[in-house]
């Protein structure tokens, strides 16, 4: 039978179209992500927990599943291109003292907290400045003020007061709600609005990055902001202008916030996007799947046809070896060997598979091969003088290679869920994205306890849509490997 006739037969199934559409899309979408991404790359992005930070909100549901959705606001404020307000300008001795404001407006039109705020602020002044403070506030619209950053020394001349990084390389905003609660910037914030919200426990459950857009009840708070940088310090002697402050010192703040939702999957607790993790662990559940499958079948079907072939006591030793390694407990074995030899290497993994898994066609190969050895054709190659080589590839393989084929289909589902057995355990190869690995993450973060069921749904069902493809796909094949269930 032709692959174009074996296409028409899976296509005469209900079972086998859907099998084949979910295949080629699964293909597809497998084959896009190696090629149009640096994969390498963007696997080790997505296992590294710290590159997420401030990129997507962490730990926010799909956005199909949010009936209100947070505003998305971006500000990048730098005061050596604005205009300043001179609040205070006096002489003291020989100095003069400065009270220099900088403010900006905009608007909040969200009907929905957002999931948190990510802040920078970075300081830059000169040293010759005396008593240099610097205060960060906002205005709210419902006339209340929340002091960000209350009035707090700067003493050198380079200071990222919020932020992660700057010593070396560019410094990252900070997300408010990763700060510890005894942070100034935090209690600064949890002080500031605890008279308006008044429960404990709310504040606690929000944290600075909600509460600087959270009303009475813990709602959203719409309408238009000020936010507000004040410095104060001192001059030696007395200025010539005071058109020029951005010559004594410049402030870079960078605010922005993360919607309370993500795209069609959600994010796990780091911000990772979960239908980006999808698509990285499809290419490895391909090589996961049919390395082991084609390995096995292949060895078991060969060796149960040398145990056909095979007599007296040589078959007997033969499927007595198979029934030892048939009778071994792949799951804890898989365990003693990555914490015997202390890799958790997926080839390993996969190869201990393979050793474990081939005996599985073995018992049904033979039997077949028995079966075609018995017949009067085969009996009559013997009488003309064809070698068992002959009568193996001419006669018996011919035969069996569909069942193979179908044993594999149908055999592919395996390996995957067991390396997501693995992963679950955290027994996986670390630098390998699965999907196992995904549902790992899921557990750890007390995605269940927290509500968090994106994180664990999708990912499930990723297993559950690549393991019912080939199952359909093997149930579409039986009618070819075995035609008299054409009939029935």
């Amino acid at each position: 039978m032709s692959a174009a006739e074996i296409l028409r037969e899976i296509w005469r199934c209900w079972t086998g179209r859907i099998a084949l559409i979910l295949l080629i899309i699964q293909l597809c979408l497998a084959v896009w992500v190696v090629v149009s991404t640096d994969y390498a790359a963007l696997s080790r992005k997505y296992l590294d927990e710290t590159a997420w930070l401030g990129e997507y909100p962490r730990a926010v549901p799909p956005c199909w599943a949010v009936p209100h959705h947070a505003d998305i606001i971006q500000l990048k404020l730098n005061t050596s291109t604005m205009k300043p307000e001179i609040v205070e300008k006096r002489q003291v001795g020989r100095y003069t003292r400065y009270v220099v404001k900088w403010s900006y407006q905009f608007e909040y039109k969200g009907h929905a907290l957002p999931s948190d705020t990510l802040l920078l602020l970075v300081v830059k002044r000169l040293p010759d400045l005396k008593a240099y403070k610097l205060e960060v506030k906002l205005l709210r619209p419902d006339n209340s003020t929340v002091a960000i950053l209350a009035k707090t020394p700067i003493t050198k001349e380079y200071v990222v007061v919020v932020g992660i990084g700057g010593a070396k390389g560019k410094p990252k905003p900070v997300a408010l709600n990763t700060l510890p609660s005894d942070d100034p910037v935090y209690r600064s914030i949890v002080d500031s609005v605890s008279p308006l919200i008044g429960d404990e426990k709310l504040l606690t459950e929000l944290g600075p990055g909600k509460l600087l857009w959270a009303g009475r009840g813990g709602k959203a708070l719409l309408g238009t902001y000020e936010i507000s940088v004040v410095a104060s310090f001192y001059v030696k002697g007395q200025p010539s202008s005071d058109t020029n402050l951005s010559k004594y010192t410049s402030v870079y703040l960078e605010m922005q916030t993360l919607g309370n939702c993500y795209g069609l999957m959600g994010t796990d607790s780091v911000g990772r996007p979960i239908e980006l993790g999808i698509l990285i662990g499809l290419p490895w559940s391909f090589v996961i799947s049919f390395y082991v499958t084609f390995l096995t079948t292949m060895i078991g079907g060969f060796y149960g046809i040398l145990a056909a072939f095979a007599s007296g006591w040589r078959a007997e030793l033969l499927m007595r070896i198979a029934d030892t390694v048939y009778s071994i407990p792949l799951l804890p074995i898989l365990i003693v060997v990555v914490i015997v030899t202390r890799s958790y290497s997926i080839w390993l993994i996969l190869t201990t598979m393979v050793a474990l898994l081939w005996v599985g066609p073995v018992v049904v190969v033979r039997s077949m091969a028995l079966q075609i050895k018995s017949q009067p054709y085969i009996e009559a190659a013997k009488a003309i003088g064809a070698s068992n080589a002959r009568i193996l590839f001419r006669y018996v393989l011919p035969q069996i290679l569909p069942y193979l084929v179908a044993l594999m289909v149908l055999g592919i589902p395996d390996p995957i869920i067991i390396e997501a057995a693995l992963a679950f355990l955290g027994l996986s190869d670390p630098t390998v994205p699965t999907w196992g690995k995904m549902l790992e993450w899921a557990w750890k973060e007390h995605a269940v306890l927290n509500g968090w069921w994106w994180s664990f749904l999708f990912p499930g069902l990723a297993l559950t849509v690549f393991c019912a493809t080939f199952l359909m796909l093997g149930r579409a094949l039986e009618p070819i490997v075995a035609p008299k269930l054409k009939s029935r």
